[in-house]
């Protein structure tokens, strides 16, 4: 696993949704037979959507696939969300993890890499897409409280401690958890991962001149 697939996975698990199509139909081919003949055509079809309101978040998102799949054909369109749907692309990136919102998972490759750029790299990703900064913490809202108890075993292999708050109902919506990351510890979160969205990034900025910082005596 490298950083900047980590980073394309933990934005997935943020916004990401898979689909999985299955169409048929009848097509007729005059050139068979003396008669022509009727065949039954089935169509499947499996697809990745990451939607995106954040222009530089589109941007770094399509940049990365580029990174770790070379040149694409599909781009963010009216509607801010891009579709992958080659097959090769799909299969990868749904072998790390399934996507939707119950579904998503810190990849083992992730969770057991000694390589701190890696986790990292997946946590912004994830905090890119779902995060929020405050001027008190950073947290994280879902409805998969076992996927966030695994990003919160990431954070805390990075030295990052955070607490696990819910759930909170919603009803007739699922209950939500939040992950949070307390001030104290939000220069560690800013040196080691941060955030590429740009109002989260000042926000952070600006909690960061009200964190009081160890010094030495």
């Amino acid at each position: 696993m490298i950083p900047t697939k980590a980073e394309l996975l933990g934005f997935l698990a943020a916004e990401g949704n898979e689909y999985h199509y299955s169409r048929s139909h009848d097509r007729f081919f005059s050139d068979r037979g003396p008669a022509g003949k009727w065949y039954r055509i089935n169509y499947r079809q499996n697809a990745i959507e990451f939607t995106n309101v954040e222009p530089v978040i589109q941007q770094r998102f399509y940049d990365l696939l580029v990174k770790v799949y070379g040149k694409q054909k599909s781009s963010f369109g009216s509607r801010y969300r891009i579709r992958i749907r080659r097959k090769h692309m799909v299969s990868d990136l749904l072998h790390h993890s399934r996507l939707g919102s119950l579904q998503w998972q810190v990849p083992s490759e992730v969770l057991k890499s000694k390589d701190e750029k890696v986790k990292a790299a997946w946590c912004r990703g994830y905090a890119d897409g779902d995060g929020t900064a405050r001027p008190y913490e950073v947290d994280f809202d879902s409805t998969n409280r076992s996927g966030l108890e695994q990003v919160q075993d990431l954070l805390q292999s990075l030295g990052i401690s955070s607490k696990l708050r819910g759930p909170y109902l919603r009803g007739p919506y699922l209950d939500r958890f939040t992950l949070a990351i307390p001030k104290k510890n939000l220069p560690r979160y800013a040196e080691l991962i941060g955030f590429n969205h740009p109002p989260r990034k000042h926000r952070l900025h600006e909690a960061l001149k009200k964190t009081p910082v160890d010094r030495e005596p």
